[in-house]
């Protein structure tokens, strides 16, 4: 069951990294290019760990978390991009999730297979910089339609993760909480996929 859901996770993930992709090429549109990366990101950081780990059996929970930590960087590359002004604290936002990971690497016990506490950070601080672009910018509303769908997935997956601890000590738990946890994964590539062809569409038809 657990291939199955990692499967289908990789699948969607190559789909919303192609639509992407697909619409930044047709718009030029740089503040999709950091999505792009994002979105490419999260796809090879289930299929390459994977592979590395069925295949030839290296332990591969330090990419997990350093790809966390890539994909931070990335959405915070995006937050900048989309502010209208510039902020002096702005230059150093990213300096807190790069200090979380070298702390938790170097100097706390991991609590489970990943790094949990550079997980938890991460969906909390993209999520405040989503909050502040929403709450701050005005922004125009396809884009604003992703930031608050980015959102959403992002304080979805901070609550889950951050109840990780219960999971991991109850399998029946986890069997009810994790199919949850995939299909608001996928529901929201899905979401990202229409949102992308749509803006595509829309890029074609003012040529």
């Amino acid at each position: 069951m657990s291939n199955f859901f990692l499967f289908g996770m990789i699948i969607f993930d190559a789909l919303t990294f192609v639509a992407c992709l697909r619409y930044f090429l047709k718009s030029k549109n740089r503040q999709i290019g950091p999505l792009v990366l994002w979105f490419g990101s999260r796809f090879l950081s289930v299929l390459f760990p994977y592979n590395l780990r069925v295949y030839m059996g290296w332990k591969t929970e330090y990419l997990y978390s350093f790809s966390v930590l890539l994909e931070g960087f990335l959405m915070y590359y995006f937050f900048l991009l989309l502010l209208s002004k510039k902020h002096w604290f702005a230059k150093f936002l990213f300096m807190i999730p790069l200090s979380i990971f070298v702390v938790e690497f170097y100097f706390l016990k991991h609590y489970y297979n990943v790094m949990y506490v550079t997980h938890v950070f991460y969906y909390a601080f993209v999520s405040a910089l989503l909050i502040w672009l929403i709450t701050r910018e005005k922004i125009n509303q396809p884009l604003q339609y992703f930031i608050n769908l980015l959102l959403v997935f992002h304080v979805s997956v901070f609550f889950f993760m951050l109840n990780l601890s219960f999971l991991t000590t109850s399998y029946n738990l986890a069997a009810y909480i994790y199919p949850i946890f995939w299909l608001t994964y996928v529901v929201f590539d899905l979401l990202s996929i229409l949102y992308f062809r749509k803006q595509y569409v829309h890029c074609q038809e003012q040529v």
